[in-house]
């Protein structure tokens, strides 16, 4: 009997991929071992927005609504009806998503508590999945110009109220964290921000051990100790969020140029402010990609962490 002979290059081709070496290759291939991460996006129902009329928050709604999956319902609150013309514009144009304006002065409860009951009114058993604390004041003293009120109207704002709004709205981020299970068993494990989480907006002005980097500015006292204040309030509640299935963290949209970032950041040598767009944009896909590892951190809009 003749035998048979296969050309070289073809013995080549055998040993080369017809091998275990090469079956085990393409099992972790199919089953995603060893392939970089699939990046996520976000997949909301529900989402409040303070302070959402101007600046970063009138950017946030608008990237929402524009989202490949929008939210069904964004609330976006205002302190002055007068302020609403960003607000109705973007509501014209919305197909997907129904906007709800909410009365709120972060610092009255009162109004707090209203616009909670909004949110169960409207929301229901859905719940709430994303809250997004971004109303803030941002003022600049000299330290001989301080006054008992200028240093307590910041910290009401920047620490106080976004504290209270997670307590008035605990209840609902919990019914999102059930109903996401309930309705997508499996698709958001763990900590995940289309479940459930609070996003509060800070600063990196609000790092004690960053508190000597340049640039220094005397009249940033207020502000400083306010978003540290707020910093330290919200590690404070990471570990009871965490035990209801919630993610939080603190986000540096960096220097934007907002009339808020222009009055708080004189212009300096190396500070180059960056479009609104791009603060928000990066955010939104940071907290897209967040899970338990970031959860209670201070990080950058590019998801950088930040020591408190």
């Amino acid at each position: 009997m003749m035998a048979l002979r296969f050309p070289k290059h073809l013995l080549r081709f055998f040993h080369e991929f017809v091998t275990p070496e090469f079956c085990l290759r393409q099992k972790r291939f199919q089953s995603g071992v060893g392939q970089p991460p699939k990046e996520q996006t976000l997949e909301l129902d529900t989402v409040m927005v303070t302070g959402a009329t101007r600046g970063i928050g009138l950017e946030f709604v608008r990237q929402l609504v524009g989202l490949p999956k929008p939210p069904r319902i964004v609330f976006a609150t205002y302190r002055n009806e007068n302020t609403l013309m960003g607000l109705n514009e973007i509501k014209i144009r919305s197909e997907s998503t129904k906007l709800e304006f909410l009365r709120l002065d972060v610092t009255i409860q009162s109004e707090i508590t209203q616009a909670a009951e909004k949110v169960v009114e409207v929301a229901g058993f859905v719940g709430l999945n994303l809250l997004i604390n971004n109303a803030g004041i941002a003022r600049n003293r000299m330290l001989m110009d301080l006054s008992p009120y200028f240093m307590e109207e910041h910290f009401k704002t920047n620490a106080v109220g976004p504290v209270m709004l997670v307590k008035e709205l605990l209840p609902m981020l919990q019914n999102a964290v059930m109903n996401k299970d309930w309705n997508n068993p499996g698709k958001f494990p763990g900590l995940n921000a289309s479940k459930a989480a609070v996003l509060n907006i800070s600063a990196w002005s609000g790092s004690l051990q960053r508190a000597m980097d340049p640039p220094i500015f005397e009249p940033e006292i207020a502000y400083r100790i306010s978003k540290a204040a707020l910093n330290m309030s919200m590690r404070c509640l990471s570990g009871l969020l965490k035990s209801h299935g919630i993610l939080m963290v603190q986000m540096n949209p960096g220097y934007v140029k907002t009339s808020l970032g222009r009055r708080l950041v004189p212009p300096h040598e190396g500070l180059n402010p960056i479009e609104v767009s791009e603060s928000v944009s990066s955010m939104l896909k940071t907290l897209a990609q967040c899970k338990e590892s970031q959860h209670g951190g201070f990080i950058e809009r590019n998801g950088a962490p930040i020591p408190y």
